[in-house]
């Protein structure tokens, strides 16, 4: 365990090592034991400085029975819904054909992409039970399957792994709600074999005082390809994470993330992708819009091994400030050891156009309208390329209410 840990650790620290000790086996207590030799991420971390989490749970949430349920975020999606609930998984009738979905205990190692992240540790650690979904090779499943996160006040934490066998499709919902103060610890694994395809679509829509953290390593074989969307309305601090290996030759890779946040809420994309493998191919589109005193965080990072010769990865990162007081932060990277490659990155923080404002100002259109058009077509990029009516209008309808607040 880390001097600092031990000597000044935070109520919530003190009480999660002493909760995960009690319960601990061989696989939770070397968990426990790397969470131990690093506590909660803080700013003095560099992938963290943003986002200083210990800081953020200096009071420990006080933990409340059963959770407010509110609409579902993808209400208008035909989906198999497994409801997590304060943590705990579950759901009713027959997944879809090819689908197998089991809770099992929790004896496992994490996933090599996500072993050395501590708050991954802290959920292995903690969790009883993991959820696990595969999806057998070859199958083609239509119907989309809901991770829908729901809770209260406390402290809850959930591990998922998912395996697509080869040549299987599936597409992954995951909407994360709650209320009141609370901290909310999610850990996604998730296995892509020869030739699969996952497309995963997110929203996370945490309140003004929960503390969100959500994590996913992501393992891509062969000529398989995993497609990402996600759109982040913050809270007192929420930090959305990919981590994505590709270790098969000819993978894809397709991020798309989008921030709207207001008042003091945070909300933190960062994501890494590494090309272990020649011939991959990745893009990543970001767009966030803050407003009063809120705070939009972009890390993204792209590593090409040795092995990744003729990878084409490219990145583009843009955020809207609408007022003095918002704030945006992006580092953007490349780290590249091989020597045939097609890599770039691109960033800009800047304010509304104000000649496009005055254009449709001139045109009759009132101020207030002129600016949510106008935002509303900066980030409704990143929804694009969603071919899904029913998924892109939920996330288009949730940046609406967004809009109809803030802008």
């Amino acid at each position: 365990m880390s001097r600092t840990l031990l000597i000044n650790p935070t109520a919530l620290e003190a009480g999660l090592l002493a909760a995960a000790q009690a319960r601990a086996t061989p696989a939770r207590a070397s968990a426990l034991a790397r969470f131990a030799a690093t506590g909660l991420p803080h700013r003095r971390l560099e992938s963290w400085k943003w986002t200083d989490l210990r800081a953020a749970l200096r009071n420990v949430p006080e933990a409340e029975e059963g959770a407010v349920v509110g609409r579902s975020l993808f209400g208008g999606v035909d989906a198999f819904e497994i409801t997590v609930m304060n943590g705990e998984a579950e759901w009713q009738g027959t997944p879809p054909e090819g689908v197998a979905i089991s809770c099992v205990g929790n004896e496992a190692e994490l996933p090599p992409a996500t072993a050395d992240h501590p708050l991954a540790n802290l959920c292995a650690a903690s969790v009883a039970r993991r959820l696990e979904i595969s999806v057998a090779a070859g199958a083609k499943v239509l119907r989309p399957i809901h991770l829908r996160h729901v809770g209260g006040a406390g402290v809850r934490h959930f591990w998922a792994q998912m395996r697509l066998e080869p040549g299987s499709e599936a597409t992954l919902l995951e909407s994360i709600n709650g209320a009141g103060a609370y901290f909310s610890n999610t850990h996604l694994g998730v296995g892509l074999d020869e030739s699969a395809r996952l497309r995963r679509f997110v929203i996370s829509d945490a309140s003004p005082e929960g503390v969100d953290a959500a994590l996913a390593g992501v393992r891509v074989g062969a000529g398989a390809s995993f497609s990402q969307c996600a759109l982040l309305l913050g809270g007192k601090a929420s930090r959305f994470e990919t981590r994505v290996s590709c270790l098969g030759a000819e993978s894809r890779v397709d991020l798309a993330s989008g921030i709207l946040v207001d008042e003091a809420r945070h909300a933190d994309q960062t994501s890494l992708i590494y090309f272990g493998a020649p011939g991959c191919g990745a893009t990543q589109l970001h767009k966030a819009a803050a407003h009063g005193r809120a705070r939009a965080v972009f890390q993204g990072k792209f590593h090409v091994a040795r092995e990744g010769q003729k990878t084409d990865a490219h990145m583009a990162a843009r955020a809207l400030l609408l007022n003095e007081g918002a704030e945006a932060d992006h580092k953007p990277e490349l780290e590249i050891y091989a020597d045939d490659v097609k890599c770039g990155h691109g960033s800009a923080v800047g304010a509304l156009d104000a000649d496009a404002l005055f254009y449709f100002q001139q045109r009759g259109l009132p101020p207030d309208a002129a600016r949510v058009l106008l935002i509303e077509a900066f980030v409704g990029e990143v929804f694009d390329a969603i071919d899904d009516a029913g998924i892109a209008a939920a996330f288009r309808a949730r940046a609406a209410r967004w809009l109809e607040r803030a802008a």
